[in-house]
């Protein structure tokens, strides 16, 4: 049974899932083994889900006789701390190229903004560990890329999560026990 009373702390570890992994069918060490890590989370990483409902009113008092949920957005964001030129490339607008001597990365001019498999992982205190799965997540946020001499650069990633009609699920949360 779960510690109902348990206290999370900590940050966690992005990923992106590879399409030939089937996060339902494979196992977990197959799964580990094919994810391409991104980095490093921050300190705080988010996970929100949002409704909006439409409500009948009725009777004498105009009160809410039935509420109709109409949409629902899910989003989770993560600031990165380390820097990989090739892995920033994977959620922003643009196209990573590398040859023997140097990398680049073309931002802007019609580039489109993929959409990724995601799994966060987040390290409890005695090991074990909380896995998100993100199905369809679209970095909503663009980029922003600070260098400051007093504290290190931090990537801040806005997933929008989307429905992927092969899942029945937008976001599965699997923790260890």
């Amino acid at each position: 049974m779960a510690d109902a009373q348990e206290i999370l702390f900590g940050t966690g570890d992005l990923f992106v899932v590879p399409e030939e992994v089937d996060l339902e069918v494979d196992t977990q060490e197959v799964i580990d083994a094919a994810l391409v890590k991104v980095g490093e989370s921050s300190g705080e990483a988010t996970l929100a889900v949002e409704y909006e409902f439409a409500d009948v009113r009725g009777g004498t008092a105009n009160q809410i006789m039935k509420s109709v949920m109409t949409s629902e957005t899910i989003s989770f964001s993560a600031g990165i701390v380390t820097y990989d030129l090739d892995k920033i490339g994977e959620f922003v607008a643009g196209e990573y190229s590398e040859d023997e001597t140097e990398r680049k990365l073309k931002l802007g001019g019609g580039f489109k903004v993929p959409v990724k498999r995601l799994r966060f992982v987040h390290t409890k205190d005695d090991g074990k560990k909380i896995m998100m799965d993100m199905h369809k997540a679209q970095n909503r946020a663009g980029l922003e890329w600070i260098f400051n001499v007093e504290e290190q650069t931090n990537f801040e990633y806005e997933f929008t999560l989307m429905k992927d009609p092969n899942v029945d699920n937008i976001v599965t949360i699997t923790e260890e026990i």
